[in-house]
Parts: C-alpha cells; structure tokens; sequence
C-alpha cells in the first residue's frame, strides 16, 4: 500500500473529524459533500502543481508526457505538491457553509501534520544533508518534514484558542499568512532542489507562499478599511 496514500487519507480524515467536531451543529450535515468536492479540487490541484514543478526543474515534457496523463500518476500517492493543494481548498471554500470555514483550517493545520510525517516515512520532501552530527538531524539530513509537522501541530493548537474567542473570523488569515511564513523559512532546509521548480534564488512554494503572505496582510486591512469608511 502506498505510504502517501495512507497518510493522507489518515490526514483528510482527522482533517475532516476536526472541522465536523468544532463546526456548529446545524452546518454538520452540509459538511460531507462540501468535504467531497473540496478533496477532488486539492487532489487535481497538487497533482497539477507537481507537474508544473517538473517543468521548472527542466523535466522534458515531450519524454514525460505519457506518465503525467497515466492512471498511475493521478491516482497515485506521490507526485502531490501542496500548494497546489492549497489552491484547490481555496476554490473550494464557497461550497463550505460560512461557519465551517474557520474550524476547516484547524483540522487542515491537524491533518497536513500527519501527511507531513507520511512524507517523512516516504522518504520525500527530504532536507539539506547536515554539515554536522547535530541532535536535530536523523540519517545525516534535516528532517524538515517533521519540523513541518511540528511546527503545523503548534499552529492548529494556536488556531484552536482562537476560536474560543472574538476572533474566529479571521482564523483562515491568520493561517494563510502563519503557514506562508514557516513554510517560506523551512524551504531553505529542503534538500530536494531538483524537482521543486527553482526561480532565480527562490524555489517555487516560496515565490509562492511570498505573495499568499501579502495577500492574507492585504485582505483583512481592506476589509477593516471598508468597514471604517
């Protein structure tokens, strides 16, 4: 059985639990095939972004064209890239009813933790070789995937106490804008430089996440200044 496959099933499901458990219940029954599509348009979306990548990384289309529209790559665990993922979500946010929104990003913080630890297992999305036998290296190499995973279980917590509180609404910026952040810096640790699609000096999910940044500062300030007037 493929590991990625695993993990991420394991993680849209706790993904999935979480929002249901912390959603209001009259929005609970509406959920499920908001969930369904959701996951359809992240799938296509990481799948597409991967082949993106490949192409940034000089992969030459004409020789991998036939693997790229195989069944075994769009049903297959690997080959996801997960802003591409995230973009799908993104689409998929006016099937959501308005009160699922803040607890989905909660149970996405839980979830894409556990897929990180897949990716770990799998042994992809792998770090720099350490110069070093540093106690936070295991095999020779960052294990970014883990500090990913940790740094996303913090942030799930982080998000949890938000919605406790007044400020429920603006969970979904606050973790556009966290997440952007870690994953910009944890993208310097990667080791995997040759299909991640390399632009000048940034790999791809930072230029990426670089303008997700600015867009989850932008957004919230326009609404606060369209309220004020």
């Amino acid at each position: 059985m493929d590991t990625h496959l695993i993990f991420a099933g394991v993680g849209a499901g706790v993904a999935f639990s979480t929002t249901h458990y912390l959603s209001p219940h009259p929005q609970n029954w509406r959920l499920l095939p908001s969930f369904v599509m959701a996951l359809l348009l992240v799938w296509i979306g990481a799948k597409i972004f991967f082949i993106v990548n490949a192409l940034l990384s000089g992969v030459n289309l004409q020789h991998s064209h036939s693997f790229f529209l195989s069944a075994t790559f769009w049903l297959g665990g690997g080959g996801l890239v997960f802003h591409g993922a995230l973009v799908g979500l993104l689409l998929a946010l006016p099937l959501f009813p308005k009160q699922t929104i803040s607890p989905l990003f909660i149970g996405l913080s839980f979830g894409h933790a556990i897929g990180r630890v897949g990716c770990f297992i799998a042994n992809c999305c792998y770090g720099k070789l350490c110069s070093h036998n540093y106690p936070w290296c295991i095999d020779g190499r960052y294990p970014v995937q883990l500090y990913e995973a940790l740094l996303l279980l913090l942030l799930g917590f982080f998000l949890l106490l938000q919605i406790k509180s007044a400020k429920i609404k603006v969970i979904p910026y606050l973790y556009l804008f966290l997440y952007s952040c870690m994953r910009f810096l944890l993208e310097f640790l990667r080791g995997d430089d040759e299909i991640r699609g390399m632009i000048l000096f940034f790999s791809s999910a930072q230029w990426f996440f670089l303008i997700l940044m600015l867009v989850a500062i932008a957004l919230p300030a326009l609404t606060l200044k369209r309220h004020i007037k």
